[in-house]
């Protein structure tokens, strides 16, 4: 029995950090966003985490640890790159964590 609880809470742990980076987007899970065409930027802190809320062009949402993402330096720098295009040439909106943490312009 506490073998099959330890594989279950295995699947569960693995799946739960399951996030990839392409050069336009970033998924996590089953959810994904166009990190070059963002509308919304805005991170929140949980659990003394950082977790960011995105939304693309295209309604797409994200809600995704900062520390999962910058434990892949890869897929960080793909974010990231994406996040500060889309805050400098698109103008998204940002809240004032965000400008801190990821260190974005104001609005506007």
């Amino acid at each position: 029995m506490a073998l099959v609880f330890f594989a279950v809470l295995m699947y569960f742990s693995a799946k739960a950090a399951n996030c990839a980076a392409g050069v336009e987007w970033v998924m996590e899970g089953k959810s994904w966003v166009r990190v070059y065409e963002l509308k919304s930027i805005k991170a929140y802190t949980y659990s003394n985490d950082l977790n960011l809320h995105l939304i693309d062009a295209g309604g797409r949402k994200l809600q995704v640890s900062v520390t999962l993402l910058q434990s892949d330096r890869q897929i960080w720098d793909l974010t990231y790159n994406g996040i500060l295009h889309s805050a400098v040439k698109n103008g998204a909106e940002t809240n004032q964590l965000a400008r801190g943490t990821l260190k974005l312009p104001r609005d506007g």
